[in-house]
């Protein structure tokens, strides 16, 4: 029963924390898109991390709001609007529900009866949960708004209305304006614009475009293009008295894109990785050129390099360099890394996997190539065994494809052909048969080999009890 040493808090199910865990560390979002409501059946519940759903949930529905607390950042705050005709029910429990339905969080809450509206007592009732979570930098805070419901407070917050006094003067920037208002606030600026104040303006004449000393008047398209730059002057962007139109502008624009190689189709060329680069694409050398590039990656090849810069600050420079090649083994993709810390430079290299650098199952078996990479299924493809009695262990063919048996028979009358586990693909090559009789030892010989059993004689007639082990391919 509920009272004042009862205990009310929220915590990440199991599910939950594996999957935050997996965010963190892969860097992906994690979306948090649900929260449902229960009554527990009428008890206390108490949250359990192993739970993956409510006691008795009787509402699920899309969030209204997912945002970081202001105060602390690592409290996810959930926020649902249940509205006044839903309801006849009792709320004990509250749990969080993620992209692919999972419970990723469970909640207690003192009990709290949604009414209907139809019990004389209707409301809207909004459950919120505050959860602490180790980061939320991965917790993606997005809501659909086209299912979503507001509170009151929140639309009323966004529909503020603007005085009149706040119309005609034009600086409020979050009120809403009526259509009153707008004529207000049209009407108190009709008259003679200047500097200081609205109103309507004179359109130059072309001398006054010309001259450029007339400050009352505006500009037409029509004198704006007797008035613009060229494409040379555009693109040498040094004359500071014309005006420039969109296709100047891009023409300009262009022509410092061209100097990062982000217009034209023969990027420039890299002087060296070591150095805070420009955004932009780059041609580059490799080791074994006759001019390699300055701190590119460890490659002793001869060969061309593409290169992609990103620099998102000051100190820092990100390289995805593509090596030219013909093969698996010369066609490389690095990662490179430029920092420059406390005024000191540094450049790390990494490369990626590609799939056509991961072998065959006829590459694994042959065991020549040096410029591809092992699976464990194929490392594994061959291998099979029997750990018991009567057993074998077969190898793959890259080592060799011998079969190794063993087993224990008993001779009777000094004689015995023994059937093997399994059949051997090529040649039995050696049987060992060994006396295991404790009262002494026996001597043993091998009389015939087959691909599929092995005859053993006894020195002595009589019954004897004789452990085998055989190899084959």
């Amino acid at each position: 029963m509920v009272d004042q040493n009862s205990q009310f808090y929220a915590i990440l199910t199991n599910v939950g924390t594996a999957k935050q865990a997996n965010a963190d560390a892969l860097g992906i979002p994690w979306k948090i898109t649900q929260l449902g409501v229960g009554d527990a059946n009428g008890l206390d519940p108490t949250p359990n991390a192993t739970q993956t759903s409510l006691i008795n949930e009787w509402r699920r529905a899309p969030l209204n709001q997912l945002k970081v607390d202001d105060k602390d950042s690592s409290i996810i705050v959930a926020e649902q609007v249940i509205p006044a005709e839903i309801g006849g029910r009792w709320i004990r429990e509250i749990a969080l529900y993620d992209s692919d339905g999972d419970m990723v969080a469970v909640a207690n809450c003192p009990p709290t009866y949604k009414p209907l509206l139809n019990q004389g007592s209707g409301r809207t009732q909004v459950v919120r949960m505050n959860l602490i979570v180790s980061s939320s930098s991965n917790v993606q805070l997005k809501i659909d708004p086209s299912v979503v419901l507001a509170t009151r407070e929140y639309v009323d917050s966004l529909t503020v209305r603007a005085s009149q006094a706040e119309a005609e003067a034009g600086t409020e920037p979050y009120k809403i304006m009526t259509p009153l208002r707008v004529f207000q606030a049209i009407a108190k600026v009709v008259v003679q614009a200047t500097e200081t104040v609205f109103g309507w303006a004179k359109i130059a004449t072309q001398g006054q475009v010309t001259t450029g000393t007339d400050d009352k008047t505006i500009i037409t398209p029509k004198k704006l293009r007797a008035a613009q730059a060229t494409k040379a002057e555009a693109e040498a962007g040094t004359d500071d008295t014309k005006l420039m139109t969109p296709l100047r502008a891009l023409q300009s624009a262009l022509k410092q894109m061209n100097s990062i190689g982000l217009a034209i189709t023969n990027a420039p060329t890299l002087a060296t990785f070591e150095a805070i680069t420009p955004g932009g694409n780059y041609l580059a050398f490799a080791g074994g050129n006759g001019s390699p590039t300055p701190g590119g990656p460890p490659s002793d090849r001869n060969s061309q390099i593409g290169v992609i810069a990103i620099t998102p600050r000051a100190g820092c420079t990100y390289y995805l360099a593509f090596e030219n090649g013909t093969s698996s083994a010369t066609r490389r993709i690095w990662f490179g890394q430029y920092n420059v810390i406390e005024g000191v430079g540094s450049i790390y290299w990494s490369s990626a996997l590609t799939s056509d650098q991961i072998a065959t199952q006829a590459q694994v078996n042959a065991g020549t190539d040096d410029a591809t990479v092992v699976t464990p299924k194929k490392l594994r493809a061959g291998v099979s065994w029997l750990l018991a009695g009567n057993g074998f262990l077969a190898l793959p063919s890259w080592l060799g494809g011998f079969i190794f048996q063993w087993g224990s028979v008993t001779l009777v009358n000094g004689v015995l052909t023994i059937q093997l586990t399994i059949e051997y693909p090529s040649i039995h090559l050696v049987a060992i048969p060994v006396h295991q009789t404790p009262t002494g030892a026996i001597a043993m010989s091998v009389n015939t080999l087959t691909k599929t059993g092995v005859t053993i004689n006894a020195a002595t007639a009589g019954s004897h009890s004789v452990r085998y082990f055989s190899v084959g391919v």
